[in-house]
Formats: C-alpha cells, structure tokens, sequence
C-alpha cells in the first residue's frame, strides 16, 4: 500500500486512471470497514459514520464528493464517447479530490496513514479546483 502513495509524487499528468481509481478505492474501502456493515453501501457507510460521530460533516462532504467524481469518471467513460482530454480532466478531479479527503480527514489519518504507517507529509496538496 506504501508503494502506492509513492506513485502520487509523480507530475499531475503522469498520475494513471487506475491510480485515481485505486485510491478513491482505499478511502472507500476504509469507510466500509469501518462501517461493519452485513450490506455495504459507499453512500450508506458515509452516513452511518457521520451519524455515529466517527466522521465531522466536511469529512461526510469529502467522502461524498470522492464517491461522486470516481462514479462520474467510470460510468462517464463507459457511456460517453468522451475524448482523452475528458477522461484526463476527470482523472484528476477524482484524484484532486481523494487528495483533499487525505489532507483534511482526521479519521483517514487514523485509519489510513497512523494506522500503515504511511507518511502523509510526502502527499502532494490537492489543487485549487477540489
């Protein structure tokens, strides 16, 4: 899992579609476990950590806004006739926006980078649009 956060370092344009994706998976997946749920939901969990105070609402937003962009990049592309700059720009609205939820989460430092031992200062800043 480390090795994946080293990937992040490269240029915004070398960031893949699968890195996006595979990170947008991890706060996804934190969010399921967390959850404990028998029927996992994204949308549901984020819920059910918000109502049980586990996550602030700016966390509960982020982790909105994270499962949004990556449903819009992989059902966009799958339905769309969307060309390579399409793809790209959303590419990194998903991962300007798994980067805020890194920066901004104190849950995600507990359960991600605390908890894997994972240097969350080497992360680059999400830009201005996230």
């Amino acid at each position: 899992m480390a090795k994946q956060f080293k990937l992040l370092k490269r240029p915004r344009g070398e960031i893949l579609y699968r890195d996006a994706l595979l990170h947008a998976s991890f706060i996804e997946g934190i969010v399921r476990n967390t959850s404990n749920r028998r029927r996992p939901n994204f949308h549901d969990d984020i819920q059910w950590l918000y109502i049980h105070k586990k996550i602030t609402d700016k966390e509960r937003h982020a982790f909105h806004e994270v499962r949004e962009a990556r449903n819009k990049l992989v059902h966009r592309i799958v339905t769309e006739t969307a060309s390579q700059e399409q793809i790209e720009q959303w590419r990194d609205d998903l991962m300007n926006r798994v980067l805020k939820a890194y920066w901004m989460s104190p849950f995600l430092n507990d359960e991600l980078f605390t908890k894997y031992n994972i240097a969350k200062s080497d992360l680059p800043r999400p830009g201005p649009a996230a």
